[in-house]
């Protein structure tokens, strides 16, 4: 060490002054990355609304419309801290009161941070797919595309809503899907969407489809332009404005209840969370798993594995 004392980090002996603050750094961009999404769920819940002009009941409700996704109570407290730091920083006033915080003390003793979306198997996915109207409206192509494509690629609602269709490129297998701000805090990637056996399962022949009924409705679809719009004026028909991440599960839940599936529990995650228990069923390597599902830490993704497997491996199947 050549005489050379080193300084050691109060709340860490293992790191240098200079790796704490390294390590701060790094734990400062993730909490802004978690901000800028938390704030852009916000609006995307407000739709139309001005944020200025939310009030506190505004807040309660978004924190009843997380539950009723299926969210953790330890998600949906960082997205109301996102929110409100969100005021902070523009200098507006913080709506979030009492009635919020009377939601979230009532969220604490419910105990959600065990709840976890129903998973959306592949085999109840077919399920779906089979019972799906023969003859489709604008809106029966793109909740087909949401489905599959969300399934498939094991993305978050708000991966899903945030495509454009520059974001799509597509290659010998189906699809490139470029990826931004994930929730990890990564950098933008390009996520494969490959052919199914199953036509009316395939992602690929399903965002064919919504390309050509877009075109034939007039829709732009190419740059920015959304791939996944809400429904216009005109019944079944779609419009020009990016699908809200409020509709993804709300889609899942409408699609599964018209197939004869029970829908409580189900929610936008269950797209991800059915891909990830199915292919876990299936004996997909956990590194294989880890890196479609662009989880940061590889314990959450247990869950999911471990869970997979209580079911493939009950000691009471084939006893009665």
């Amino acid at each position: 060490m050549n005489g050379q004392v080193v300084a050691f980090a109060r709340s860490d002996s293992s790191l240098s002054v200079e790796a704490q603050k390294l390590a701060t750094e790094s734990r400062a961009q993730n909490t802004r990355v978690a901000y800028t999404l938390d704030w852009r769920s916000w609006e995307e819940h407000l739709r139309e609304g001005d944020p200025r002009q939310a009030e506190d009941h505004d807040v309660a409700n978004y924190v009843a419309a997380l539950v009723a996704e299926g969210r953790a109570a330890a998600t949906i407290r960082r997205r109301i801290s996102g929110v409100r730091a969100g005021y902070r920083a523009r200098g507006w006033p913080d709506p979030a009161s009492r009635q919020t915080d009377a939601v979230l003390r009532g969220l604490a003793r419910r105990g959600t941070d065990q709840r976890r979306a129903e998973p959306l198997t592949a085999e109840l996915l077919l399920q779906i797919m089979e019972s799906w109207p023969t003859r489709e409206t604008d809106l029966d192509v793109r909740d087909r595309a949401v489905l599959l494509l969300g399934w498939q690629g094991a993305l978050r609602r708000s991966e899903i809503v945030r495509l454009d269709w520059a974001d799509v490129r597509t290659v010998s297998a189906g699809y490139l899907l470029t990826l931004r701000a994930t929730k990890s805090g990564g950098d933008a990637l390009d996520h494969p969407v490959i052919r199914a056996q199953r036509p009316n399962a395939c992602p690929v022949r399903a965002l064919n489809a919504l390309r050509r009924r877009a075109q034939g409705a007039g829709l732009v679809v190419n740059g920015s332009a959304p791939v996944f719009t809400s429904s216009g004026r005109r019944a079944g028909r779609l419009s020009s404005a990016r699908l809200a991440a409020a509709w993804v599960g709300r889609i899942v839940r409408k699609r599964a209840a018209a197939a004869g599936i029970p829908v409580d529990g189900l929610s936008a995650h269950s797209l991800r969370a059915g891909l990830l228990t199915s292919a876990g069923l299936a004996g997909v390597p956990l590194y294989r798993l880890l890196e479609h599902s662009r989880h940061a830490r590889s314990d959450t993704l247990d869950g999911y594995i471990r869970g997979a497997r209580r079911l493939a491996a009950h000691p009471a199947e084939g006893l009665l």
